[in-house]
């Protein structure tokens, strides 16, 4: 959906990542969690159930406009990111978690 809205508002859609990253972070460090495996950099390929909607998107550019914002907005909050499911896990369409994807 933030992909979308990318597309067609991308300064807004910016700005609304930093505030996701933001209240993330803020809502974690207010239960003592001082990082997060967040955010997810992989692409949206349409295959994987595991990356699906987690992803920014299908395009490279847009995942890391709003990754990077989403950033932003963790350090802002003062947490640390450690992304995950860098690019190529969106394309298997196995679990990760449950089998080992090919």
């Amino acid at each position: 959906v933030l992909a979308q809205r990318y597309a067609c508002a991308p300064d807004a859609a910016l700005a609304e990542a930093v505030e996701l990253g933001w209240l993330m972070a803020a809502e974690l460090l207010d239960m003592d969690i001082d990082i997060s495996f967040a955010p997810v950099l992989d692409l949206d390929y349409g295959r994987s159930r595991v990356i699906g909607d987690r992803a920014f998107g299908g395009d490279g550019a847009t995942v890391s406009a709003l990754a990077g914002a989403f950033v932003r907005g963790m350090a802002e909050a003062g947490m640390a990111a450690t992304g995950k499911h860098f690019p190529g896990h969106g394309w298997a369409e196995a679990d990760s978690h449950l089998e080992i994807p090919t």
